[in-house]
């Protein structure tokens, strides 16, 4: 993106608040059988450039890349298990700046490097 606000006087020509002018998302999986078993490998790697925290331009906020992996494995019967890993590179990145105060330097992060474990059952 490369667009600019024009109807507000204060902030002519500044950059639209929260708008990276590039990110790109690539989510692939993979199904595959194991024995009886229906397994599918999953991915994500989200990249996001920097962009504005606000419409004054106050602050800018970093770019970051995060990169989650992920295996599903589907037994006979309708159990499942699945595990997780959520930003295993443990990036850090803001996703946007502080709504309530735009002169203030806080932000929404992501969260750090983590892990879940799941079973299911469908019945």
């Amino acid at each position: 993106m490369d667009d600019e606000i024009v109807p507000d006087e204060e902030v002519i020509g500044n950059s639209i608040w929260r708008q990276p002018d590039w990110q790109i998302r690539i989510t692939p999986s993979y199904r595959f059988p194991v024995g009886k078993f229906n397994a599918t490998v999953f991915g994500s790697l989200r990249s996001v450039g920097d962009r504005w925290d606000s419409r004054s331009n106050v602050f800018q906020l970093d770019s970051y890349t995060k990169i989650d992996l992920g295996l599903l494995v589907v037994a006979p019967g309708g159990l499942s298990f699945r595990i997780h890993g959520d930003n295993l590179n443990d990036s850090d990145g803001l996703t946007e700046g502080d709504p309530r105060d735009p002169l203030s330097a806080n932000g929404r992060p992501i969260f750090g490097r983590s892990a879940q474990f799941s079973v299911s059952y469908d019945f």
